[in-house]
């Protein structure tokens, strides 16, 4: 499982901008093929994550008003959609307000321990304390993701959404697709 892992990493890296690319064309082949994105406030219970150094982080701290926030849920064993996650998250970092906190949710926290994290964060180049790589008490992380409406059951299921959360508002806005939006959303009122 490691080797496909490295080999999947080394693949996106040999060609280099396709992850990008593919973030500027999303929703532009056919432009009725976006889906539009999903504003609503959700009821959040308050949880405990741990990050990829050990730290405990209440959920609440996270969404807290004053936070800028991009998330997403991803488990370190995916070979294939995570990858592309990380990739899309890290293409929009640097168009993003910087005091923005980019956070990726484990679903499997069973085997995604801050080690593993850790170890996820140096391969893809997520450097603390911007990146947020996170894990919990797995029926929390299952309410979280109910709560988002983006619980599929079972982690090879799982949702593949971006959410995007401004400072000053308690309001999360899910993009699925068309990601080149998502620094546009910054910047609306």
């Amino acid at each position: 499982m490691q080797w496909n892992r490295i080999s999947v990493a080394v693949l996106f890296l040999a060609l280099g901008s396709l992850p990008v690319s593919m973030v500027a064309l999303a929703g532009e082949q056919n432009p009725d093929s976006a889906h539009q994105p999903r504003s609503f406030t959700p009821r959040l219970a308050d949880m405990q994550l741990t990050n990829q150094l050990g730290q405990t982080i209440p959920l609440s701290q996270l969404m807290d008003r004053d936070n800028n926030l991009l998330f997403a849920f991803f488990f370190t064993q995916c070979i294939t959609i995570c990858t592309t996650t990380t990739f899309t998250l890290k293409s929009v970092e640097q168009a993003v307000p910087a005091d923005t906190l980019l956070a990726m949710i484990s679903i499997d926290p069973d085997n995604d321990n801050p080690d593993v994290l850790a170890e996820y964060a140096r391969e893809h180049r997520l450097k603390a304390p911007r990146w947020q790589l996170l894990t919990g008490n797995k029926k929390d992380l299952e309410n979280l993701q109910r709560s988002l409406a983006s619980y599929r059951g079972n982690k090879m299921n799982h949702n593949t959404s971006i959410f995007v959360k401004k400072s000053g508002s308690s309001a999360v806005t899910e993009v699925t697709d068309n990601f080149k939006i998502i620094p546009r959303l910054f910047k609306q009122d």
